[in-house]
């Protein structure tokens, strides 16, 4: 998951269990190195990216099993009044455009970044294969529990559910989501749980505001569509844009403006300017729209800085919905190029395909003060896609302000609260000195007015709060680091080594005492590849496209999933 705090690691060879250690990135490796040449079993799992971990295994015995369990803690997603658990189980191949070289300068050393490991073509049965059992401790009774791309078989005892795969296991090759939706009113308007830590207090909120309804106008919008139609789009994600991107162009109203622009290797705009969503006009997009096929590079500053120029109507707001798998190295540039050139407007990025780019997808969305939305199956292509435009129709509330209570020593996260949408809630945490007195929240709602009190006597304590808390801290430093600030490898390792958490700075590592191998018997290396994901067409880059690296780094990659946080369920503990 790309905001997932990972915190353990649990080697176990045999009956024996050895329990990872968070060390320093360097000391971790050479801890691992030393192991393999010395013929002890041992893991290392390293970040490569936010979503992106590398695990390798040394010194498995011929015949042997060895199990690896890693733990992280992740924040639900609460939208539209349903949780959200997405965990991605394979990649999409990402392009790397331009400088190869350019992305591991931003990162710090070209060591610490990973090549993307390329999936395995399909040759008979799936090579990667996953059994799930997920348990939901929700505390509220549910409605409604649904999976949207797994057959599922679900048992209830009171307000405890356990669902599991009903074949049992199946390919790695989509990402597992599912939705559970709270029966109507068991939701609070207002939550806050808690940890203590012995040096600090932290504390994690959730603010739901009123309904949508009472925002009585609609939004004066310039809409700009971007949608990718590059290689990695081919087959299925590229029915899935077209079909999102035809409901999305029949929700516009004769009074909003639009353009449609697409790219691959290059980018290019269907109207040389927004043009009023007048029926004929939207027709011609249709049609535009209906003969998009996908190839090529994938290039994406072009688009979004074309997206971003100019300056929209008087009295009206520019929304830019950038529809993609998100399947690129270079995420540090382009989310440089959106807080530069975002100006006043939004951006909200809709994720297609069966394994898109979570990491991109989300942090985008943050820099462009938007949200992101997963389609994941073409059926569902025309309602989510409708529902997004239909809210972004109606902001919810602006100029949100959290004030916390003097004297409480507050470091909260985002320190900036974007505008909330309709069925949006407000998600804050915070590192305080003292969690007593009351949070304030307002902001206006439909230009008037709002105001909410939370009290932080009243937290449920929760293990897991400070963790999350420590990972946001984390991603924030890594954002200040890429707009110019001072190196934050230090307080980085600091945080991470306090929490327990893998970081691009910090690794856990685990190593059996005993030795499985002599040092002077010879062993081999075998990379695990992932599974290609359903409805991808593309099994890699072709040769000679310009940046591409398709390599792999260690043996095995995870991919972990995250939403924001949610009642309830507040931090969830999931292990891989």
């Amino acid at each position: 998951p790309e905001n997932a705090a990972v915190d353990s690691m649990r080697l176990q060879v045999g009956g024996r269990v050895i329990e990872g250690r968070i060390e320093p990135r360097a000391d971790a490796r050479r801890i691992y190195a030393d192991a393999r040449a010395e013929g002890r079993t041992a893991s290392l799992l390293e970040q490569q990216r936010p979503n992106l971990f590398s695990l390798a295994v040394a010194n498995i015995a011929p015949g042997a099993t060895v199990s690896v369990q890693v733990g992280y803690l992740e924040r639900l997603r609460y939208d539209a009044g349903r949780f959200t658990l997405r965990l991605p189980l394979t990649l999409t191949p990402r392009f790397e455009p331009g400088d190869p070289a350019s992305e591991a300068g931003h990162a710090g050393t070209g060591s610490e970044i990973a090549s993307i490991t390329p999936p395995a073509a399909r040759a008979g049965d799936a090579l990667q294969q996953v059994s799930i059992d997920a348990r939901i401790d929700a505390g509220i009774e549910l409605a409604s529990l649904e999976s949207l791309h797994h057959t599922i078989r679900s048992e209830r005892d009171g307000r405890r559910y356990r669902v599991s795969l009903r074949a049992g296991r199946v390919p790695a090759d989509r990402d597992f989501v599912l939705h559970w939706t709270p029966r109507a009113g068991a939701v609070p308007a207002a939550s806050v749980v808690g940890e203590h830590d012995g040096e600090a207090a932290y504390a994690a909120l959730m603010v739901l505001p009123p309904a949508a309804d009472q925002v009585p106008y609609p939004l004066a919008r310039e809409v700009i569509f971007v949608l990718d139609v590059s290689g990695s789009m081919a087959g299925a994600a590229i029915r899935q844009a077209r079909a999102a991107l035809a409901a999305a162009l029949g929700e516009l109203r004769a009074t909003d403006s639009f353009n449609v622009i697409t790219f691959s290797a290059s980018a290019r705009s269907l109207f040389p300017a927004a043009l009023p969503a007048h029926p004929q006009t939207v027709a011609h997009a249709l049609d535009y729209v209906a003969a998009l096929q996908a190839g090529g590079g994938t290039v994406m500053a072009p688009a979004l800085a074309m997206a971003f120029s100019g300056n929209p109507p008087l009295q009206s707001i520019r929304q830019v919905v950038f529809v993609t798998d998100g399947a690129v190295t270079n995420e540090r540039e382009l989310f440089d190029l959106i807080e530069r050139d975002l100006g006043a407007a939004r951006l909200f990025t809709v994720g297609l395909g069966s394994a898109p780019n979570g990491y991109f997808m989300r942090e985008a969305a943050r820099a462009g003060r938007g949200t992101f939305t997963y389609i994941g199956a073409i059926e569902e292509a025309g309602q989510r896609m409708g529902e997004l435009v239909a809210r972004l129709s109606r902001p919810l509330m602006t100029a949100i302000r959290v004030q916390w209570p003097p004297g409480s020593g507050a470091e909260p996260l985002p320190a900036a609260v974007p505008d909330l949408y309709a069925g949006e809630p407000l998600v804050v945490s915070a590192r305080l000195a003292h969690a007593t007195g009351s949070v304030v929240v307002s902001g206006r709602l439909a230009g008037m007015p709002w105001e909410a009190t939370v009290e932080l006597d009243a937290a449920h304590p929760t293990p897991g709060v400070a963790a999350l808390w420590a990972r946001e801290r984390i991603a924030e430093l890594e954002r200040e680091a890429r707009r110019g600030a001072a190196d934050p490898r230090a307080e980085i390792v600091e945080l991470a080594t306090r929490h327990g958490l893998v970081s691009r700075h910090t690794s856990l590592v685990a190593v059996e005492q005993s030795s499985a191998r002599r040092p002077d018997e010879p062993y081999t290396t075998t990379r695990v590849l992932n599974e290609i994901p359903a409805g991808n067409t593309l099994l890699a880059y072709p040769a000679g496209a310009a940046g591409v690296r398709l390599r792999v780094l260690l043996g095995g990659v995870f991919l972990l999933a995250a939403a924001y946080l949610g009642l309830g369920a507040w931090p969830a503990r999931a292990r891989a």
